[in-house]
């Protein structure tokens, strides 16, 4: 299989955090929850699942967010 390593993936996103437009605990939280992926990714987990429950984070954010 060819395609980008789950770590290469948090990793970026990670990156990517601090230049986003919500609040300092909100970013806090997701970079928390990126080195809880990577972790785990680096601990043998399925990376899809892991990569599927981050991406549920920034969902859950967005929509806690939209109902304040």
């Amino acid at each position: 299989k060819k395609g980008l390593a789950g770590s290469d993936i948090v990793a970026e996103i990670h990156r990517q955090i601090p230049s986003l437009n919500i609040d300092d605990r909100a970013k806090v939280e997701l970079i928390e929850k990126c080195g809880e992926i990577d972790f785990r990714i680096s601990e043998g987990a399925n990376e899809l699942i892991q990569l599927e429950s981050l991406l549920a984070s920034f969902l859950l954010y967005a929509q806690t967010k939209g109902k304040k």
